[in-house]
């Protein structure tokens, strides 16, 4: 007969792997990006492709429980996130436009939208920035 404390050490092992396999930091990088670019010539908006420069850093905030999202070279987040559960690989995140995380499946997607939605609102100018998405891969380090 197999040994309880064994059994129970591998039931508890089972129950927590997914809460444990979460990494304190991620590095995303874009595989494609497109999205519209107000054309000031012809005064409408156009599909345009981006460039696929984009490198985030998804890491957990400090003081807190939950992720934050900066991209490469800056300080301060672009987006914060909801804590994944033990068993949701998704990390969610908002900010300046949304971004999500597949933690099991290594994979991105960001979007930015701000000046089409908010630019009147704010006071500025709704072509003043593009409005874009993004999808991209990730993996711990």
């Amino acid at each position: 007969m197999p040994n309880k404390k064994i059994l129970a050490s591998a039931a508890a092992a089972l129950v927590l792997a997914p809460a444990a396999a979460l990494a304190d930091q991620f590095l995303c990088t874009a595989d494609r990006a497109a999205g519209f670019s107000y054309d000031k010539v012809t005064e409408e908006w156009v599909s345009k492709i981006f460039k696929t420069d984009s490198k985030w850093i998804v890491r957990i905030k400090k003081g807190a429980a939950t992720y934050e999202v900066v991209k490469m070279g800056q300080e301060e987040p672009t987006y914060e996130c909801v804590a994944p559960g033990k068993i949701d690989a998704v990390i969610r995140c908002e900010g300046v436009g949304t971004f999500v995380i597949n933690i099991k499946a290594g994979r991105y997607e960001a979007r930015g939208h701000e000046a089409y939605v908010y630019a009147n609102f704010l006071g500025g100018d709704e072509k003043a920035a593009d409005v874009w998405g993004e999808i991209g891969r990730c993996s711990a380090f």
